[in-house]
């Protein structure tokens, strides 16, 4: 963020991190929330469970998922798949 110029602060929390992603996202009064995730794929986020889909459930924010791009060796030499 800060190659991009984008302005930021930085919060830390103590507790379950679903629930304290949530809280401070309230108590800040954040329009949103920006989630990244790690792609672990459909069946592994069911079975593993996710830190994201917790906030999602939880949050009356809207919550943005943004997914990670596929490592480099499932694309092709020109990048794509």
């Amino acid at each position: 963020m800060r190659d991009a110029a984008i302005s930021f602060t930085a919060h830390r929390s103590v507790g379950p991190v679903a629930d304290e992603i949530v809280r401070k996202a309230q108590e800040i009064g954040a329009d949103a929330i920006v989630m990244g995730t790690h792609g672990h794929g459909r069946l592994a986020g069911i079975l593993i469970g996710s830190i994201a889909l917790k906030v999602l459930h939880l949050s009356p924010i809207p919550v943005m998922l943004v997914g990670a791009p596929p490592p480099a060796a499932v694309l092709g030499p020109t990048g794509i798949p």
